[in-house]
């Protein structure tokens, strides 16, 4: 059996797609009191990290390649509503948050290292999530999700 992940019609569905699964592993991760949660906890952690960085390096214009999605170059995925503020908004808290996290969180998520032993990390996900929420609500502003 072969799984695939949902299609998408447009770039913006694809940065939709980021948006919809950070949401959704974080309100599953905030809701759960299930004892032997463990493993699904661990997986759900991971799939916030994973989406969360993706956003912030989406956001921020960072390091851009060439076949990546980025605010870095809008006209790749945009149209013609996104504004100069919407844009700058969503860059913005882009860069802050891709210069404090995506190392670690790169870090941690993309190999298997001496440091997820050693120097293991916490995440405050909520304080994370808050501090993206602004952009992700910019992106929402100018381009609704169908």
């Amino acid at each position: 059996m072969q799984y695939e992940r949902s299609p998408k019609d447009s770039h913006v569905e694809t940065i939709w797609y980021e948006i919809d699964m950070l949401r959704y592993v974080y309100k599953t991760l905030s809701s759960s009191t299930e004892p032997g949660f463990v493993a699904a906890k661990n997986l759900l952690i991971e799939g916030a990290l994973l989406h969360y960085r993706n956003l912030i390096r989406f956001f921020s214009g960072q390091n851009a390649r060439p076949n990546d999605l980025s605010t870095a170059r809008p006209e790749v995925w945009s149209d013609d509503n996104l504004t100069k503020h919407d844009l700058n908004e969503m860059c913005k808290i882009g860069i802050i948050l891709d210069k404090k996290y995506f190392k670690d969180i790169s870090k941690y998520l993309q190999h298997v290292t001496v440091e997820r032993y050693s120097d293991p990390k916490g995440w405050d996900l909520p304080e994370m999530y808050a501090r993206l929420e602004p952009a992700l609500v910019a992106f929402e502003r100018t381009f609704p999700h169908t």
